[in-house]
């Protein structure tokens, strides 16, 4: 900005007036050319005395005279001073105190804008501090929120095996009530009536139920079911179950329970399907949890022989 200030004050600036003649060298010109004026003036006009125009003697005279006046040469010595007024002084004032308050702001601009420039640059330092600081709080937060990720882990772990731990304490102290079936005298069989709308089978078997826990165990139900299936389902189905006993009993550890059971089915084997099952249920409770039940779940071979359903574990669990 104060280049192009300067630019413009110099392209702009008048051009210098003729000096003015001192007042004694223009009075002494002014005599000189006053002098001169007077001896050409009595030159011209000078007629000698001797001479008449009457007589050819003073013709010859004057026309000698004149032809002296007219060879004569007049030297200048020195150019008239020509005095040139300036009519626009308070305009070329005005105009150089504009130029130099216009010089003044670009000096103070220039100034202002290189503080300006130097706050910048300062502010931007700051930044990148601030960045810098930004950054290390972020990389300080990753690294604590990955130590408290691994605290987590941790803790769910702990919590996970201290809750594994509780529940094999409380497994080795509660009550295990274990469920087994035998058959009777009569088995299973079948009727001897030919007729296939009259044919049923039955089973007669005894249910045994045994705590082998530590604490008592108290049965709140048993249910059971017996039919002829072409396909068992993988998942435990409670709708089919029959409750065959409702009433509280209690089993201390070791005891024993026994309930014998007589069901009868529709049909024979192979009239509405090939598998004869037997499963069911038995729930109870003790100290230390409310619901528990054991599950079994019988097949009855082709020498009508009970036994464990094999690839079916929901049919045989204890909870």
């Amino acid at each position: 900005m104060l280049i192009l200030a300067v630019i413009l004050a110099v392209m702009q600036a008048t051009l210098p007036i003729p000096r003015k003649a001192t007042h004694n060298q223009a009075s002494q010109t002014a005599k000189e050319h006053s002098k001169a004026d007077a001896s050409q003036q009595n030159a011209a006009v000078t007629i000698s005395p001797a001479a008449s125009p009457s007589t050819p003697q003073g013709k010859e005279a004057t026309t000698t005279e004149s032809q002296k006046n007219a060879e004569e040469t007049i030297r200048v010595r020195e150019l008239p001073t020509v005095t040139v007024k300036a009519g626009m002084d308070w305009w070329n004032r005005a105009y150089v105190l504009l130029t130099a308050a216009l010089v003044i702001v670009g000096i103070f601009g220039v100034r202002y804008a290189r503080r300006s420039l130097r706050a910048i640059e300062s502010q931007g330092m700051v930044m990148e501090g601030q960045l810098a600081a930004m950054k290390a709080q972020l990389s300080q937060m990753e690294n604590a929120g990955q130590q408290t990720e691994r605290l987590i882990e941790q803790s769910a772990k702990g919590a996970t095996a201290a809750k594994e731990s509780a529940d094999a304490l409380i497994n080795s102290e509660r009550a295990w009530v274990m469920v087994d079936v035998e058959l009777r005298d009569k088995g299973v069989y079948q009727s001897t009536d030919n007729n296939i709308t009259r044919r049923f089978t039955m089973i007669d078997a005894k249910v045994i139920c045994t705590n082998e826990g530590k604490a008592v165990a108290w049965i709140t139900q048993k249910s059971s079911f017996f039919g002829v299936l072409n396909e068992l389902p993988h998942e435990f189905n409670e709708l089919r179950l029959q409750s065959f006993h409702r009433e509280p009993e209690p089993l201390a550890p070791g005891d024993v329970s026994e309930f014998n059971v007589h069901f009868l089915t529709a049909g024979y084997r192979g009239d509405g399907g090939s598998l004869l099952v037997f499963y069911g249920a038995v729930k109870y409770r003790d100290s230390f949890k409310e619901n528990c039940e054991t599950r079994f779940g019988y097949m009855v071979n082709i020498d009508n022989r009970l036994e464990r359903i094999p690839g079916y574990p929901e049919y045989n669990k204890a909870t």
